[in-house]
């Protein structure tokens, strides 16, 4: 009970790993104030930023289509940091093997690797080798150092390519 011209200084705790998750997130709540003998309630709203290392990439599926057989083709992504502290990860894929052939045989990442900075944002290469009269279907994991494993479907197919021209019709 607090006399009339009195404080009080309490402590409000938060636990920040209440939620396993690790993307950036900004948690809130209210601190509601009752007091005895008064029908007044005051609140206090609360909020707790919460920072993670992630990242934001510009698509979430790399679709290579069909090209002809023997040729290679190129995709680029741009991953983007906007977290307040430096990124580091790397890339590898889900499945090891894929129609006889080795999944690093089929796709490729460039660069496997890297870091970057607050607000930073670099491009990220996948390369599809399309091996004759196939397809290809794996996913590209990124695992990003103290935060979180992002997933981007990766597909492609390799064909004879052929074309008719009609003499009917032009």
């Amino acid at each position: 009970v607090l006399e009339s011209g009195q404080c009080y200084t309490g402590v409000i705790q938060y636990n920040p790993l209440a939620t396993p998750e690790s993307h950036s997130r900004i948690d809130s709540g209210t601190l509601k104030i009752t007091y005895a003998e008064h029908p007044q309630t005051d609140k206090i709203d609360l909020e707790a930023r919460v920072y993670h290392p992630n990242l934001l990439f510009s698509s979430s599926n790399i679709g290579f289509g069909c090209i002809p057989n023997g040729h290679r083709i190129v995709r680029n992504v741009t991953i983007t940091n906007p977290s307040l502290m430096p990124v580091s990860f790397s890339w590898k894929f889900s499945e090891k093997s894929n129609v006889g052939l080795d999944v690093e045989q089929v796709f490729d990442i460039v660069p496997m690797k890297n870091v970057l900075d607050p607000g930073e944002s670099a491009a990220t290469q996948f390369f599809f080798h399309g091996h004759p009269n196939t397809q290809h279907h794996t996913v590209a994991e990124c695992s990003v150092v103290d935060g979180p494993t992002y997933s981007i479907p990766v597909h492609g197919s390799a064909s004879i390519q052929t074309f008719y021209i009609s003499e009917s019709e032009l």
